[in-house]
């Protein structure tokens, strides 16, 4: 290509870690299918395979991307809009080219995917919001408030909904009783097994001088482990622990965990969601499934064991999820999560408040605006 496409508008999209990629993704597949603009998404690290899995046509973006690289592709495309997720660091692709965008007089919007490190997301080395977008959609009022608090501009906060959470309510009215058994049978867990579903980060492979929560996976898996072979001793249930690795870890890298009495297997394929939906219960530390689980109706526990610093996972302040924050808590924490019908039944009725409908439609909405297509006013 020796120079801009002529013809629709076109949007570059730009995505590398896994929950950036989900969150742009309806988004992209809404703008594909109604074909106001053309879109050139451009994926690297984990977001290609996010982006593969959804049917997400897109072009491989190298790792690390230099200035120059990001300024050229929205040159070749003749891009009039940049939309992106956002990448820890040191990723940061998203950042260059929300850079070349400002640089070209091109507007940005980032799309955010959960409740925390906002500064990192556009920050430089200083720790100076250095490369703001435009706009940024945000999944509620609490990130908005969040983020303000933390010196961003209210101004540039638009409050959308979370676009991967649009598809949950219609996933859990259509996951039927049948579907249940089948996704539990695949793991080779039975119809007298309860299923502990452990939603793992990596967040042993943070790098030196990131955050210190106090626990990484590779602690308080372990002391799951140990709980519910206790649990399994005391009370006779045969329960099965599947660890669902995070896109980020290596699957292989679980295969050392056993339990004495509760079987412990590595659940690295499949859709998570369905995963979730099939589970007795659902635990986890921070990871964003939690989330999910809490809006697809499940038990969900969060063990954090010798936390430093706020809990980051919004569920446990609504009470959607309980929160575990001493070792020696943990398991009677899941054995009442397990076993107790009233404690379920207590969690499940406060299960969080259904997402915002129409965050995909919202998004989408503010890109045609950037792109100067019109949008019909919704209420």
């Amino acid at each position: 290509m020796t120079g801009p496409r002529q013809g629709r508008p076109c949007l570059v999209a730009v995505a590398g870690d896994p929950g950036g990629a989900g969150a742009v993704a309806p988004v992209i597949a809404m703008l594909l299918r109604e074909g106001k603009a053309r879109v050139a998404p451009y994926a690297y690290l984990e977001a290609c395979h996010t982006w593969k899995e959804q049917g997400i046509p897109f072009t491989p973006l190298p790792d690390p991307l230099s200035p120059a690289m990001a300024a050229d592709i929205l040159r070749r495309e003749g891009a009039g809009a940049l939309l992106s997720g956002t990448s820890a660091p040191p990723h940061v692709a998203e950042k260059l080219l929300i850079a070349a965008a400002k640089s070209q007089g091109i507007p940005s919007l980032s799309v955010l995917d959960f409740w925390s490190n906002y500064r990192q997301r556009w920050s430089n080395a200083s720790g100076e919001l250095a490369f703001l977008p435009d706009r940024i959609a945000v999944m509620d009022v609490q990130a908005q408030t969040d983020m303000a608090a933390e010196g961003f501009d209210r101004s540039r906060l638009v409050v959308t909904g979370q676009p991967a959470y649009d598809s949950l309510a219609a996933m859990r009215e259509s996951f039927t009783a049948g579907k249940r058994t089948r996704v539990r049978h695949a793991l080779g867990v039975g119809d007298r097994e309860r299923l502990v579903v452990f939603a793992s980060q990596p967040l042993s492979l943070a790098p030196p001088g990131g955050e210190d929560r106090g626990y990484t996976e590779r602690t308080v898996i372990p002391l799951v482990a140990g709980a519910l072979d206790r649990i399994s001793a005391e009370t006779g249930e045969r329960i099965v622990l599947a660890i669902r690795p995070h896109p980020k870890e290596d699957a292989g890298s679980f295969a050392g965990y056993t339990g004495e009495k509760a079987r412990v297997i590595v659940a690295a394929r499949g859709d998570p969601r369905e995963l979730v939906l099939a589970a007795d219960l659902v635990l986890g530390m921070t990871s964003a499934l939690l989330v999910e689980a809490c809006r697809l109706g499940g038990v969900v526990g969060s063990i954090q064991p010798g936390l430093a610093g706020p809990d980051l996972l919004p569920t446990d302040a609504l009470g959607c999820s309980l929160g575990v924050y001493a070792a020696e808590d943990i398991k009677p924490a899941i054995q009442k999560l397990l076993l107790d019908p009233a404690v379920r039944e207590g969690l499940r009725g406060r299960a969080a408040p259904a997402a915002p409908a129409g965050a995909t439609r919202r998004v989408a909405d503010l890109v045609y605006r950037m792109l100067g297509i019109g949008v019909l006013e919704r209420g």
